[in-house]
């Protein structure tokens, strides 16, 4: 596509820096649904040059991508591993906000496999910190996930009313439409 096209001239013509792996980092998103093979290899690239420049963040969003190939293949074991390693990195850096991206992706995985104790666990504790960075839509979606999987059990769905009902409040105020 053009959009393709105009990421790998971009690349081509950079310097090995930031720049170059936050473009990488795109190039590899464009290919998670159709080539997840060249979308891990240009996100392995983006994670070995970060690692080499000393730009640990792009590192860090370099194996989160590798992660989501994995998840969307539903290779969960190996997406849990690399995303454990991926909010190791954001953790050492002090970035929450990477973390707390992590964090609800792990949740999602564990609800999938039905490992709600896990599920929760990852989804507060991504909610503590988006609260924590007044990071609204971050904050509405994970709501919205504790709130499924409470929904799943007849014992809890009062509670999972309770985070819906928060989501959707927040939602209101931002006018997130998709949410709502």
């Amino acid at each position: 596509t053009n959009l393709v096209d105009s990421i790998k001239t971009v690349i081509a013509n950079e310097i090995n820096d930031s720049n170059k792996v936050k473009s990488l980092l795109e190039l590899s998103k464009q290919y998670f649904d159709t080539n997840p093979q060249e979308a891990i290899r240009i996100a392995t690239e983006a994670k070995d040059l970060g690692r080499r420049i000393g730009y640990q963040k792009g590192a860090a969003y370099g194996l989160k991508n590798i992660g989501i190939v994995y998840y969307y293949q539903g290779n969960y074991a190996e997406a849990i591993e690399i995303w454990k390693k991926s909010q190791s990195v954001f953790d050492s850096l002090g970035d929450k906000l990477g973390s707390a991206n992590i964090l609800s992706n792990l949740g999602a995985i564990y609800y999938n496999i039905g490992d709600y104790n896990n599920a929760l666990d990852h989804y507060l504790r991504s909610l503590k910190i988006s609260e924590e960075l007044k990071d609204t839509i971050r904050t509405v979606t994970v709501l919205l996930n504790i709130g499924a999987v409470y929904s799943d059990k007849l014992a809890t769905q009062d509670k999972a009313l309770e985070y819906s009902k928060k989501a959707l409040a927040l939602s209101e105020i931002i006018g997130y439409q998709e949410a709502i």
